[in-house]
């Protein structure tokens, strides 16, 4: 199956189409983020031979945004946008136009110069978004009620340059690419980070935790 992308954005680093992730929502369907049209796309895929692909829905996001990493929860698709660091709550209509619920940027009150948002993980345990940044080397938890973003809480020198993370009902797994280091985070009873209780695994430049199902259990 093929789908072509075309278009650009106004940031500088959006000269064309770039698509960054494409994530199955269910077996038949998929959602692409396109960093370099400010676009999120909704696929369904024919469960033929031909494999055709069908647009089903396309979000607009603001210009410069940089849409890089989305997850989905019931009728809710939440995105990352890399260049403006910003989260955002799209709704997924089975009709009708689609539409964007609500928005905020996920730096952290301190933050100043460089930064680029990297992963997104929705948190049932704790009706929250996480999110990490790269240049701000954080890691950012922001509570959700119905479809608002409620102000951010991060955390700063869990590892330089976090492309990605993991995480379980016990567990944070943080990839510091720059640090060769994978830091292993035991959650508190709040489901918050207990800096008291941190492993370091060292691991060349890493850059994606894949956790493995052993039984009903994940571990990574």
């Amino acid at each position: 199956a093929a789908a072509q992308a075309l278009g650009r954005g106004r940031h500088p680093r959006q000269t064309a189409a770039h698509v960054h992730s494409a994530t199955f929502l269910k077996d038949h369907q998929f959602a692409v983020c396109d960093l370099g049209t400010d676009e999120v796309l909704l696929y369904d895929l024919a469960p033929n031979r031909s494999l055709q692909v069908t647009l089903r829905q396309c979000w607009t996001l603001p210009a410069g945004s940089g849409p890089r990493h989305l997850v989905a929860s019931s009728e809710r698709l939440y995105v990352i946008a890399e260049l403006s660091n910003t989260v955002f709550v799209l709704a997924n209509p089975l009709s009708g136009q689609p539409t964007i619920l609500s928005s905020l940027c996920c730096l952290p009150d301190t933050a100043g110069g460089f930064s680029e948002a990297a992963e997104i993980h929705f948190d049932p345990q704790a009706s929250a978004l996480w999110v990490s940044h790269r240049g701000q080397d954080a890691l950012v938890q922001i509570p959700l009620l119905e479809d608002r973003l409620l102000p951010p809480r991060a955390w700063t020198d869990l590892g330089a340059h976090p492309r990605h993370f993991w995480l379980s009902h016990e567990t944070l797994v943080i990839a510091a690419k720059d640090d060769d280091v994978v830091r292993v985070i035991r959650r508190d009873a709040q489901g918050l980070p207990d800096l008291q209780s941190v492993q370091r695994l060292s691991i060349p430049s890493p850059v994606f935790i894949l956790p493995l199902r052993h039984g009903d259990r994940e571990t990574s």
